[in-house]
């Protein structure tokens, strides 16, 4: 079977570019934002590489919407058919409404369409679950999207959701993976797999590289504001290593947040941003001199996950300093500068030496960054890879 005769049915909280803009592009809160771009352009990767993609789909709420029955006409965006469910925002009946929407959905595409294959979020319970429950023996196979193992969550195995998702990846025929960490530990009886540790938007080619940075020396994080997160480390870091015209910005929300605004009032070397739409601080990368990720490689859950937020970092061109996680690939660690003493004295010391390099020497590195991850890991070229184990179960 090849590639443009299937049918790709894919199953997540996500919905368009669009949609999600109309619902928080003016809001403070913006939900799932790197969930849902990494699911979008996943989808968007597939129908590059087959006849046809749906997109059955929830629309991630927060409170700030007001709208107690949530419902959204399908549409169309960048190949994808968005069918939405609906529901009502109520915690017991949401979840119902979801599963049984879902349901029918699915079912009515697999009545229209032939060789049909569910790409499911494994962490997208609801609708993933209506899915499995309609898909049954018709749907030619069944792929386990897993950016994160249910297992992982503080509390997992006293929520019914933790059951649902296990239930939801024995399910499956195949799965796609962040890690090799995560494949051995979720799958045991060696199902096809697919290692995929993200994708970068593949338009992204036809973007201008960013200009040379002249002025300053200007470092931006961007992700969860939270001391698991490393974020303490670094700004102690940040503010001990004293690089002249430097400035720290921070983007995202988290339990550090308010400690973060607390220490950008008293400081002119910090800058917290809050929550921004992701293109805005994509922006802002763009214009930075180096992005920071320092999520500390010792807690087990590092092992089995990689950061979409590295990805997204690499590709604006602009120089990266990272913590050596244990589920990079080492031929990433080719294109970014590393954090080994992951301590804020040993983030002073790795800043100021990165400081010292040359300015062009340090863009170089962003260049060739930004060229190996457009070359080899966009989202088209990714979602071919998960199509070729696609297509072993058609030949099984």
């Amino acid at each position: 079977m090849r590639g443009e005769e299937i049918t790709i049915c894919y199953v997540a909280s996500i919905c368009s570019h669009k949609k999600y803009n109309d619902y928080y592009g003016c809001k403070k809160r913006k939900p799932a934002q790197q969930s849902v771009k990494y699911h979008r352009l996943l989808a968007e990767g597939f129908w590059c590489n087959v006849s046809k993609v749906y997109a059955v789909c929830n629309i991630p709420m927060t409170d700030e919407v007001t709208e107690k029955y949530c419902k959204n006409q399908d549409e169309l965006e960048n190949g994808i058919e968005y069918r939405y469910v609906s529901f009502l925002k109520n915690p017991v009946i949401k979840h119902f409404m979801m599963i049984v929407g879902a349901f029918f959905k699915v079912r009515k595409i697999l009545k229209e369409n032939e060789n049909v294959v569910i790409v499911f979020d494994v962490l997208s319970r609801s609708v993933s679950l209506g899915a499995m429950l309609a898909a049954g023996s018709r749907a030619k196979a069944k792929v386990a999207v897993v950016t994160d193992l249910p297992e992982m969550f503080k509390g997992a195995k006293y929520h019914l959701s933790y059951y649902i998702s296990e239930y939801l990846m024995k399910r499956a025929s195949g799965y796609t993976f962040m890690t090799g960490a995560m494949d051995e530990k979720a799958n045991p009886t060696h199902k096809p797999s697919v290692i995929m540790e993200g994708h970068v938007d593949i338009r992204e080619k036809s973007r201008d590289s960013r200009e040379t940075i002249k002025n300053g020396f200007k470092c931006i994080y961007a992700g969860a504001v939270s001391k698991e997160y490393g974020l303490d480390e670094l700004v102690k870091g940040f503010l001990a290593a004293g690089i002249p015209d430097s400035e720290l910005e921070i983007y995202g929300n988290g339990d550090y947040a308010k400690d973060v605004e607390r220490i950008s009032d008293s400081s002119m070397l910090i800058s917290y941003k809050g929550e921004k739409k992701n293109e805005e601080v994509v922006d802002s990368e763009y214009g930075a001199s180096l992005l920071i990720n320092p999520r500390p490689t010792k807690e087990e859950f590092v092992k089995y996950s990689f950061p979409s937020k590295n990805m997204e970092y690499m590709v604006t061109g602009t120089p990266v300093l990272t913590t050596n996680l244990p589920g990079m690939p080492d031929e990433y660690k080719n294109h970014v500068y590393l954090i080994e003493d992951e301590t804020a004295d040993g983030i002073k010391t790795v800043l100021q030496k990165i400081a010292g390099i040359p300015e062009e020497e340090r863009n170089a590195m962003g260049k060739k960054a930004r060229e190996y991850v457009l070359e080899e890991k966009n989202n088209v070229i990714q979602a071919k890879r998960v199509l070729s184990m696609i297509e072993g179960f058609f030949d099984e």
